[in-house]
């Protein structure tokens, strides 16, 4: 499901990218009431997805009571800032101009503060009981207000809806179940305009059976380890390992990406992001663990003939696979274009091999046969010995070639593809 964002008072669709100060749509789930607390330096330390105790994956040192009722951080005046425990819920909504299904994240102040010239979400859902009216049956102006220097969302009814137009919001809203799971249903890229399919690429060091954060203190040099979804950093990754032309053909289409959002302080080209290794171009992609505590879902995992395979199969570097990709143009210190995770189809699968750090000792054979009268403590005839697979070791990057004295930056987005294009050489 797409985020409806927020910025400033306005609202960014999230197919178009464009802002706007209010938005028609039809809000067809109001979510459940939860809460976060945060300490004085910005981390999470306790929270609740339905608001009435922690939820089970908050750590035992952080937790702050056994009931949110009890709770220290759920007393109003407890700090400076009001209540310390923040209630928040993520309503669903289908937008009417791109008809899209996404999510919109509210704070308290807009879910049941008391306002008189405007409708925080829970006036508005009693106003419309009043009018036997409910939330998913009328066409609703959602739109901003600034307070005190915050913003706040408010909500008032348009119109009601037509009986054609219920139906279709339902259609959408199922349509939106059936593929948020599966982005190779029928050979469907689902994330409109942001999506891509990359075919028969190999994948490299996949850690999508569950979440993991990088440990600066783990091992030698530190390296990812396993972690709870709402942990800091916590993603799903992959690299994977594509030929030349499947290079340029996925950087033509984050290109085309990056220049529909780009603007004038953005850079006019798009770099390189695939830096060439031993066997083709690699490229990564992430999916966050969670936003706003709340844990995002796993990137499905699928076997050839389409099969969802089950939660936390171990896909293995080596593996000819299927990506599913969403392409997400941004700006910050650097500009570009991230390839987020939505799926994996496995087309070939290497089987998993363990190491050892033991070599070929006489005695003991698991492949070894007794004699044939049965006596399973006789002498074996033969031995037979079990290779120890090989240590799968980083693939090193080659040497960099001196670059060529910079030409003039072309003029047209196509000449400043070909360009990247020609950077990467032939060899």
């Amino acid at each position: 499901m797409k985020r409806l964002q927020t910025q400033d008072g306005y609202f960014i669709d999230p197919v178009t990218n464009e802002p706007s100060s209010s938005i028609e749509a039809i809000v067809v789930d109001s979510g459940a009431l939860s809460r976060n607390y945060y300490n004085t330096e910005g981390i999470a330390q306790c929270w609740s997805s339905e608001g009435s105790k922690p939820d089970d994956n908050v750590p035992v040192s952080t937790r702050q009571a056994v009931r949110c009722l009890d709770c220290p951080q759920n007393i109003r005046g407890a700090s400076s800032y009001g209540r310390p425990c923040k209630f928040f819920s993520v309503i669903t909504l289908v937008t009417k101009e791109s008809k899209t299904v996404c999510s919109l994240r509210l704070g308290g102040n807009s879910l049941f503060a008391k306002t008189i010239n405007n409708m925080t979400l829970q006036q508005y859902v009693d106003y419309l009981k009043s009018n036997s009216e409910e939330l998913d049956t009328v066409l609703t102006e959602v739109y901003s207000v600034e307070a005190n220097g915050f913003h706040r969302v408010y909500f008032k009814p348009a119109r009601p809806l037509s009986a054609e137009e219920r139906e279709h919001v339902k259609r959408l809203i199922e349509e939106d179940e059936e593929s948020k799971d599966n982005p190779f249903n029928n050979g469907k890229q689902n994330m409109k305009n942001t999506s891509y399919i990359l075919k028969d690429v190999e994948a490299r060091y996949p850690r999508i059976d569950q979440p993991y954060r990088y440990d600066s203190n783990a091992g030698v040099k530190g390296k990812s380890v396993p972690c709870e979804a709402v942990a800091d950093n916590a993603v799903y990754e992959l690299d994977f390992v594509m030929t030349e032309p499947q290079a340029k053909d996925l950087y033509s289409a984050m290109n085309a990406a990056y220049k529909s959002a780009r603007d004038d302080t953005w850079p006019e080209k798009l770099a390189n992001p695939f830096p060439k290794i031993e066997g083709g171009y690699k490229g990564k992609a992430r999916l966050k663990a969670a936003y706003n505590l709340q844990p995002t879902t796993p990137p499905p995992q699928f076997d050839a003939d389409n099969k969802r395979l089950e939660n936390g199969f171990l896909l293995t570097t080596g593996s000819t696979i299927n990506v599913a990709l969403e392409l997400v143009p941004y700006k910050m210190s650097q500009s570009g274009v991230a390839l987020r995770l939505r799926g994996v189809q496995v087309t070939n699968y290497l089987p998993y091999q363990t190491t050892s750090p033991f070599g070929v000792e006489e005695g003991f054979s698991a492949n070894a046969t007794p004699e044939e009268d049965d006596n399973i403590f006789g002498e074996v005839s033969e031995e037979e010995v079990v290779e120890a697979a090989p240590e799968e070791k980083p693939i090193k990057e080659p040497a960099k070639k001196a670059k060529k004295k910079e030409e003039a930056t072309p003029s047209t987005s196509d000449d400043l593809v070909s360009a990247v294009f020609e950077e990467w050489g032939d060899d």
